[in-house]
């Protein structure tokens, strides 16, 4: 029996997992080793989102995303009926939302907002916010592939509103992808080229 370590570029975050790669046929596909060399990057909704490892990476069992989130940047109060979103500061501090309970989530820590409950992330300091977005299971770096911009597309782009176009395309997209928005997020621009995504 062989096993590999999987290493993260910040292991003190993370546990050491152990991934039993055996030529056992009733072991599913996603149990074994998963190398991302080139991660996807967007411009989404006013925030830069590496995807790590994605839903097709994992079987399905949970996305990484790194995010950079700009001061100012506001993701709207939402819900994702699907995924469970845990959030981890690695730099900054961050203003987040979870069923009504509002707290400061700096350098170190983590939160957790389950599937069906409210939230919001708002960037309320003058600095750039950088923290992983883990979702379980992995369905939202899909949504993020499809509704952000990647990142070398965005040459000059700055953050603006939605235009009410977006805003109405941004609605219907979630909401294919179980994500309920309750108020518009601020501070970002989302694809014009949906149709065009796989």
């Amino acid at each position: 029996m062989i096993f590999w370590i999987l290493k993260l570029e910040h292991p003190q975050l993370f546990p050491i997992l152990m991934i039993d790669n055996t030529k056992d046929e009733s072991i599913p596909h996603y149990h074994m080793p998963s190398h991302v060399s080139e991660p996807s990057s967007y411009f989404f909704l006013g925030a830069k989102m590496v995807v790590h490892l994605g839903g097709a990476d994992t079987g399905g069992e949970f996305s990484l995303i790194e995010t950079t989130i700009p001061p100012g940047s506001d993701s709207g109060l939402h819900l994702h009926a699907i995924e469970n979103e845990t959030i981890h500061i690695i730099e900054g501090s961050l203003e987040i939302t979870i069923g009504g309970k509002t707290c400061a989530l700096t350098k170190g820590q983590s939160a957790l907002a389950p599937r069906n409950y409210h939230h919001r992330l708002r960037n309320t300091g003058q600095e750039e916010v950088r923290a992983f977005l883990i979702h379980t299971p992995g369905t939202f770096d899909r949504f993020v592939n499809i509704a952000g911009i990647p990142l070398h597309e965005t040459t000059g782009l700055s953050p603006a509103p939605l235009t009410i176009e977006q805003s109405q395309e941004l609605f219907r997209l979630a909401e294919l992808f179980s994500i309920t928005i309750i108020t518009v997020p601020q501070g970002g621009n989302i694809s014009t080229d949906f149709k065009n995504r796989d």
